[in-house]
């Protein structure tokens, strides 16, 4: 192999070495970069992201308000309507039950209680993945 040759195999390694130095730099640069502006955390919760964006005096917890019927309510008929506030357009599960609340956060559902104490869970959700929860006890006592 002639001098000629080795110099320029020579020359291409030590441009790719370099190319690949530079590269290597570049992304350690990017990294800790990223690294100070989250200081190192993962991506924040829907609820840290409002924080950033508004301050915490404008921060909400989700709600879920159960209006009726009320917590250890005793009542002479089996059927009862449980209506509710949370988040416009929430996904709203009372027991076995899905529903969506409505534009306002208004929901309702039908239920059929049995005799005795009954406990009713009700959990909403919003698309970000906030949720509520909540759980009252309503007694159903037949008439004699």
């Amino acid at each position: 192999m002639d001098m000629t040759k080795i110099l320029a195999s020579l020359a291409v390694i030590i441009v790719a070495i370099g190319m690949a130095w530079g590269i290597a730099r570049v992304a350690q640069q990017n990294k800790a970069a990223n690294v100070e502006e989250t200081n190192g955390q993962t991506e924040p919760t829907p609820r840290e992201r409002n924080l950033m964006y508004t301050g915490p005096e404008n921060v909400q917890e989700f709600k879920l308000e159960i209006v009726s019927p009320i917590e250890g309510e005793v009542v002479n008929k089996p059927g009862i309507t449980l209506s509710g506030k949370t988040e416009a357009l929430a996904e709203v599960f009372v027991d076995d039950k899905e529903l969506k609340a409505d534009e306002n956060g208004g929901f309702s559902v039908n239920l059929t209680l049995d005799e005795g104490e009954n406990e009713i869970a009700v959990t909403a959700n919003n698309v970000t993945g906030e949720f509520a929860e909540k759980t009252i006890k309503v007694t159903y006592e037949a008439p004699e």
